[in-house]
């Protein structure tokens, strides 16, 4: 019976479920156009992951970074694109929805950082 009662919370231990894994991925595409960037959808819930599907449809380099103050998210830390070149494809971003509330996004190309449609919110519920 000790046997037992030793293996029994080690049993019910790993079949706990893991909380700090999201249980859904959403897809976000992002369309960079020289007139302005578009995400789609521009809501994300807490506790899950979004996945940025980022092409450039425009004629000059774009890149897209999401973060703000709240939320540290710096160039280097893999949540920017880079430097996209005219007609790439995609790129992927991922990011785990911990934090709730408006979270910016915008291109820091040299040629967009004065063009306020080349920035926005996204918003985690």
């Amino acid at each position: 019976l000790a046997f037992l009662a030793v293996l029994l919370p080690a049993a019910q231990g790993a079949a706990r479920p893991m909380t700090t894994e999201p249980t859904e991925i959403t897809d976000h595409e992002v369309a960079l156009r020289d007139s302005g960037i578009t995400v789609t959808p521009k809501v994300g819930l807490r506790g899950t992951a979004g996945r940025f599907i980022v092409r450039n449809f425009g004629k000059k380099p774009h890149t897209f970074t999401v973060g703000n103050d709240k939320v540290v998210v710096l160039h280097k830390a893999g949540l920017s694109t880079g430097l996209m070149r005219p007609g790439s494809r995609a790129r992927i971003l991922l990011l785990f929805f911990d934090y709730r509330g408006k979270l910016a996004y915008r291109s820091i190309a040299p040629g967009d950082l004065r063009n306020p449609r080349m920035r926005g919110f996204f918003t985690i519920n």
